[in-house]
């Protein structure tokens, strides 16, 4: 694996050589209790989101992530071991992608030294889009011009790019949030300014998007944007969406909706869960998954209804996206299936520092869950 997030490999020195394995959050302890052989970690580092994209030419759909790298699979293949890395990437470090119905995006980032502090620094930040994929040419992906906006190049600034990802291909749009101002995406086409008000704020400022629309398909005025990373929507590959969850990503409420207000008051509170704060979501047709800043949880899904309360896993979720590890993306491939009868995937990162913690580096990157084998385990 060529590229590997800077921040991260600061983070894990050889002070894990050392560490004591004490402790009920031991995730080593917790694994064996659970009698699961973990697999070589393929896919590690930062991995903000998990994508679906649909290849234009063949309609096969994939499933894109970037870890400073691209790398995909087919969506439909429930194995270990079978992603590919984009050979046309960019140059640089990617760390976010994206996808609508047609085209797959990614931001850029290159580093530069600086030497007075002894530390690499934020150089630039460039937008991309693709037509395939690993089409094979070094033209497979093209830059977007972004010299207008200087806010792109400035580290203290929000650079975020996300989508609706849809189970459905023709309800995928794409947008970039640059400065607290959100854009919309189309391959080469200029930036357009998507006129976003968030559902759980006055502002433009938006995280995250789903496509909202019980009646009509590939409309883009029927997205709902979101101040929080935590969005998601219980639409199907054959069904429109009839409930949209938002949650705030600094405390552990989910709010949800059956009309797709873009009033967020009008949302139905479950009430606190008391657990950690939510970053990220994926509906099954029996759970609600919910990956927080210290591990996975769960509520019951009743015909769209979110549980009052949380609930225990069958798998092993609980003791492999442990409470030592933020679980910032999820992906439930098929929504309409059981949580334990469709593919899963959880993006894990770092929580607290290497000296007080049983976090083990091999962990942070991708995990999946297959039917076929039955557990949580390291892509």
């Amino acid at each position: 694996m060529k590229k590997l997030i800077f921040t991260l490999t600061v983070l894990f020195t050889a002070a894990f050589t050392l560490i004591p394995l004490t402790g009920c959050q031991d995730a080593i302890f917790y694994t064996i209790r659970k009698e699961v052989e973990l697999e070589d970690a393929t896919l590690q580092g930062d991995i903000q989101s998990i994508v679906r994209y649909t290849d234009p030419t063949d309609s096969t759909e994939y499933l894109y992530i970037a870890n400073g790298g691209i790398h995909y699979k087919e969506t439909d293949v429930s194995k270990y071991g079978a992603w590919s890395e984009d050979s046309t990437e960019p140059d640089g470090h990617i760390t976010q992608i994206a996808a609508d119905g047609t085209y797959l995006y990614a931001v850029v980032v290159t580093y530069e030294e600086d030497t007075s502090e002894g530390e690499n620094v934020l150089d630039s930040r460039k937008l991309y889009y693709s037509e395939g994929v690993d089409a094979g040419a070094t033209t497979a992906w093209t830059e977007i011009d972004t010299s207008g906006y200087d806010d792109m190049d400035n580290s203290g600034k929000t650079v975020k790019l996300f989508c609706t990802n849809s189970p459905n291909n023709s309800n995928r749009f794409a947008y970039i949030n640059i400065g607290g101002t959100t854009y919309s995406l189309d391959g080469s086409t200029a930036l357009a300014d998507a006129g976003a008000s968030t559902v759980d704020g006055s502002d433009t400022d938006a995280l995250s998007a789903v496509y909202f629309n019980t009646t009509t398909d590939g409309d883009a005025g029927s997205v709902l944007f979101f101040d929080t990373t935590a969005s998601c929507t219980n639409e199907t590959a054959s069904d429109l969406p009839t409930y949209v969850y938002y949650a705030d990503d600094d405390d552990d409420n989910l709010y949800y909706s059956t009309d797709g207000s873009t009033d967020g008051s009008s949302y139905t509170d479950t009430g606190s869960y008391d657990i950690s704060d939510i970053i990220s979501l994926a509906v099954t047709s029996d759970s609600i998954l919910m990956g927080t800043k210290f591990g996975i949880e769960k509520t019951s899904n009743s015909s769209g209804v979110p549980g009052s309360s949380t609930g225990d896993f069958d798998t092993n979720a609980d003791s492999t996206l442990s409470s030592l590890y933020r679980v910032q993306a999820l992906l439930a491939v098929d929504p309409s299936a059981a949580e334990t009868d469709g593919d899963l995937y959880a993006a894990l990162d770092f929580t607290g520092s290497s000296s007080s913690s049983s976090a083990q580096f091999d962990d942070i990157g991708l995990w999946a869950y297959y039917p076929s084998r039955g557990n949580w385990n390291r892509e």
